[in-house]
């Protein structure tokens, strides 16, 4: 089998890309070398294909798991599983993208609350010089008197 486990994830959006990451490190793996389509069981690579479908069936948690019970095609074939997983899952993906519109736009400010608590601000803290100046400012001319 693969000597690099199968991604564990906690099922949190946050953890996403570092899942999806860690599945490609995954399919890296040289237990992996002969496959030659990641979306489509191929003849002579069923053993790889329900090596990943037992994987995916042990580590995901039962939530992602609920999309491929009771259907036939994804029975122990793991390429199409995968497949399917990552493009439901995948940021890019419309659906995704459509729900985090909804999500920023139900984004309400209470009372007590200014636009900085509301928002995260992913910007690091300001480098401020000697003068009090944001070093981060580029092309502002310095109006400090010296």
């Amino acid at each position: 089998g693969p000597q690099v486990p199968f991604p564990t994830w906690d099922g949190s959006k946050v953890n996403l890309p570092l899942f999806l990451a860690r599945i490609e490190s995954y399919k890296t793996d040289p237990f992996f070398a002969p496959v030659t389509s990641w979306t489509t069981t191929l003849p002579g690579q069923e053993i790889y294909s329900e090596r990943l479908y037992a994987d995916m069936m042990s580590k995901l948690p039962t939530a992602q798991l609920h999309q491929f019970l009771s259907r036939p095609e994804f029975v122990n074939r793991g390429f199409e599983m995968l497949h399917a997983l990552h493009a439901h899952m995948d940021p890019s993906n419309p659906e995704n993208r459509l729900a985090d519109v909804k999500n920023l736009s139900s984004l309400a400010m209470k009372p007590d609350e200014n636009v900085a608590a509301l928002t995260i601000d992913p910007m690091p803290a300001p480098k401020v010089d000697h003068d009090g100046v944001d070093a981060n400012i580029i092309g502002v001319n310095d109006v400090s008197t010296r």
